[in-house]
Order: structure tokens, then sequence, then C-alpha cells
């Protein structure tokens, strides 16, 4: 991301002396599945902040879109398109790590020459950041 964009995006994020760029708190990553097991390096830390993944399939539409926030924990799933709403699942996604997060074997997230896309929203606890605990289910 150039200089001019991060200025442009910043807004009210942050302070001039200590910003916060779009690229600290949101990520879009795109990668081919390969069937093992693997992590994902976006550079966003979700093991110490807290945060959101969203995985999409972009070869095969017929998969979920899988989501994944460390409120609810790595291997409970959230199905946005599907009436089976929360499943547990650690063969798609396992871990939230310190630069991103890791998938498992499931072809949702990792089938083998597939493309997927993840974006990822870190939490926190100011009005620049995602928070999963603002919102509460009854």
């Amino acid at each position: 991301m150039s200089n001019l964009t991060r200025a442009m995006m910043m807004g009210a994020a942050g302070t001039a002396s200590d910003p916060t760029y779009v690229d600290d708190v949101f990520s879009t990553f795109v990668y081919t599945g390969n069937g093992t097991a693997r992590s994902i390096n976006n550079g966003i830390d979700l093991s110490g902040e807290g945060g959101l993944v969203w995985i999409k399939n972009r070869d095969n539409g017929g998969q979920d879109h899988v989501l994944n926030d460390t409120e609810r924990g790595a291997g409970q799933t959230l199905r946005s398109d599907s009436t089976n709403a929360q499943f547990l699942s650690t063969a798609r996604f396992s871990a939230f790590n310190s630069n991103g997060f890791s998938v498992g074997t499931d072809s949702g997230v990792n089938n083998n020459n597939d493309n997927f896309v993840g974006w990822t929203w870190k939490a926190g606890g100011n009005k620049n950041t995602f928070n999963v605990d603002d919102v509460g289910y009854t």
C-alpha cells in the first residue's frame, strides 16, 4: 500500500505520532490450497489481540463461507450461508496465531489447487478496530 493511500485511509485511526493504518487491523490474503494443515501469515496478531477470520473458496461456489472468531475459539466455525449455524471443526480452522491463522485439511478452506481468500479483522478496544465483544446473541 502506498504512503498516500495509507494516509488517506487513516482518517481518525490513531494519532499523528502513533497512527493506525488499515493494514494494521485488516488483511485480505489470497492463497492456493495444498490439502495439508498449514499456517497463513497475514501479519495480523490474532492470538494476542483477537479478531475474526472469514474464508471463502474462490473456485468452488458451493463451498460454505467459513467464519471463525477468537471469542468462540478456533474450532468453532460459523457458516453464514447455511442453516447449520455453528459447528466444531478443527479440520477447517485450527488456530489463531501471532501473525495470522492456521487451517486444516478440509476442502472448504484448503482443497488442493483451489484458490481461497481469507479476510481478517483484528479485534481491539478502541473505536477504530473490530470488537467481537460488542455484539451479544440470545
